[in-house]
């Protein structure tokens, strides 16, 4: 199944495939609040199309039924970060990245729960 036609929210998805395996976790408050309330607070003070391109990158997560769904996104550019078990960035534009943490729950690597810890300028 095609991710890129379908609608980013999770219950949509579960129509599809009979439920959402990614789970997601807000380890950050301020970005829990920043995806919930879609604006600018002073801890991020981020353009709006930078917020709305994290909204985006949130509900794919939350749609996608495997990693290979994000994976296959390439703009997305999900990659390991070195130097971490765990940690893991994807590209909200050039400048800025959202790092996450995954905890596997299958021994392939293909279903864990997302776990949000930051935006991060690129290379900084």
């Amino acid at each position: 199944m095609d991710l890129t036609v379908l609608p980013y929210k999770c219950k949509i998805q579960e129509h599809y495939s009979g439920g959402c395996q990614l789970e997601t976790i807000f380890l950050n408050k301020y970005l829990e609040k920043l995806y919930k309330e879609a604006k600018k607070n002073r801890k991020y003070p981020l353009s709006q199309h930078l917020i709305d391109k994290y909204i985006e990158v949130i509900d794919f997560i939350k749609a996608a039924d495997t990693i290979a769904a994000i994976r296959s996104r390439r703009s997305y550019k999900f990659e390991k970060l070195v130097g971490y078990d765990s940690r893991y960035s994807i590209r909200l534009n050039k400048k800025y990245r959202l790092e996450i943490e995954i905890e596997w729950t299958d021994n392939k690597h293909t279903i864990g729960i997302f776990r949000i810890n930051e935006i991060s300028k690129h290379y900084e």
